[in-house]
């Protein structure tokens, strides 16, 4: 398996970090006819956006 995933807008306010973003999740497998099989290639199985909350803690 193998991901990919891009930020598209980091913002900073005080100690909260808010990023947007969106990725891909490839495979290396394949239908065949009846069943998934194992293949050279990567293929797309998932694509999607997500959204992330971080807070700054310092002791």
């Amino acid at each position: 398996m193998k991901d990919k995933f891009y930020i598209l807008m980091t913002v900073i306010v005080y100690l909260f970090m808010f990023n947007l973003g969106y990725g891909s999740i490839f495979e290396r497998l394949e239908w065949d006819q009846r069943e998934y099989v194992s293949t050279d290639r990567f293929l797309e199985m998932k694509r999607g956006i997500f959204f992330k909350i971080s807070y700054l803690l310092r002791l």
